[in-house]
């Protein structure tokens, strides 16, 4: 949480680390950010697999940007050839708040992302950015659902993605523009390259 007005000077790290050398596991991880009116902020996640057996991790991220707020995340997924990950993203901007996240996806067996960014005050502005890389047989699903419910906000999406091996990348991208949202800036982009 961080309060109104409050400029954090240094990020808030959530290091997340699956270690179990016996038995597979589930992992249920949550984090909640809320930044509060005129606020900043930079989150930094991490998830690694130190261990030596197969996860199954959900993770849920939500984040709810006041007015004038801005938020930083920086999320690093590592889970292990081993592993797969269910992350669920939600995001809920108000007026003149901005949140810009940069998600990282490597070395997973199986990843499956579903992000939602509502847009829910004027002037809301969101920039995402992607970067995943799979081989062997790892499947990454990337999921991107931008609502704009008001007039005046931008949304920028860029993902990009490697793959070689047998591995697969997937991306579907939608845009929802409120009938009333006019002045409304939107980019969505998925670029990939197979080896």
């Amino acid at each position: 949480y961080i309060p109104s007005g409050v400029k954090a000077e240094k990020p808030f790290v959530l290091d997340f680390g699956y270690s179990s050398d016996e038995v597979q596991q589930m992992c249920f991880t949550r984090a909640l950010v809320i930044a509060g009116e005129s606020s900043k902020a930079d989150v930094v996640i991490c998830h690694r697999d130190n261990g030596k057996t197969a996860f199954l991790v959900d993770f849920v991220k939500e984040t709810l940007a006041g007015e004038n707020s801005e938020v930083n995340i920086s999320e690093l997924s590592m889970p292990g050839s081993r592993s797969a990950v269910i992350a669920g993203s939600y995001v809920r901007q108000a007026a003149g708040s901005k949140v810009n996240t940069m998600n990282v996806w490597l070395d997973g067996g199986t990843t499956r992302v579903n992000s939602v960014t509502d847009l829910a005050g004027p002037g809301a502005d969101s920039t995402l950015y992607g970067l995943y890389f799979g081989s062997d047989s790892q499947l990454i699903d990337i999921n991107m659902n931008v609502k704009h419910m008001v007039a005046d906000c931008n949304s920028f999406v860029l993902v990009k993605g490697v793959v070689s091996g047998e591995a697969v990348g997937a991306f579907t991208g939608r845009v929802h523009v409120a009938k009333d949202a006019q002045r409304t800036l939107v980019l969505q982009q998925s670029r990939n390259l197979q080896l």
